[in-house]
């Protein structure tokens, strides 16, 4: 609702007035506040969950959101836009370090045609995913055409950041 303009005081009094049957879990929250959804949805969502029905969220039965670990890496290398020609198409990546991160997930991605992977109406392909418990991961790139790829951090709970901006880069052979 969020999306088509609604305000949060429309959507709260939605959430107070439902069923209150919410994944709250925290890979749940986590792409809801990826994708858009403000916080004091968020909490309203979680608070709807813990309260008796026909009770609107007290302060002190609402939840807190999970907090994440502190910010969002920065891709440094590979710079954006390189471009490169050597065969094997051996690739390294790397970030800044987030205080907190036990752990950072990268995702590659290809282009056909001029279509990323995940939009391709034929054939849908996710990002490929890799874990890093360091700043930096090398990976075989798949050919020679455009790819991009992004990391977040993930804390000790399992808890992910928001993904960093794409980075863009270029096989030509």
């Amino acid at each position: 609702m969020a999306k088509v303009g609604i305000d949060d005081a429309t959507i709260i009094a939605k959430i107070e007035s439902s069923k209150r049957q919410f994944d709250t879990s925290t890979d749940a929250l986590i792409q809801l506040k990826q994708s858009g959804v403000s916080a004091p949805v968020l909490k309203a969502m979680v608070g709807a969950v813990i309260s008796p029905p026909g009770a609107a969220p007290t302060v002190a039965s609402v939840a807190t959101v999970p907090v994440l670990p502190s910010g969002v890496p920065t891709p440094l290398t590979p710079a954006d836009g390189s471009v490169f020609d050597n065969i094997p198409r051996k690739t390294t990546v790397s970030w800044t370090a987030i205080s907190g991160a036990v752990e950072y997930r990268v995702e590659v991605d290809y282009s056909f045609s001029g279509v990323w992977a995940p939009e391709n109406p034929g054939h849908p392909t996710p990002p490929r995913t890799y874990s890093s418990k360091s700043t930096s991961l090398s990976f075989n790139f798949v050919g020679a055409q455009p790819g991009r790829w992004r990391v977040s951090a993930i804390d000790g709970e399992g808890r992910r950041s928001e993904p960093s901006p794409w980075w863009n880069f270029r096989y030509t052979r």
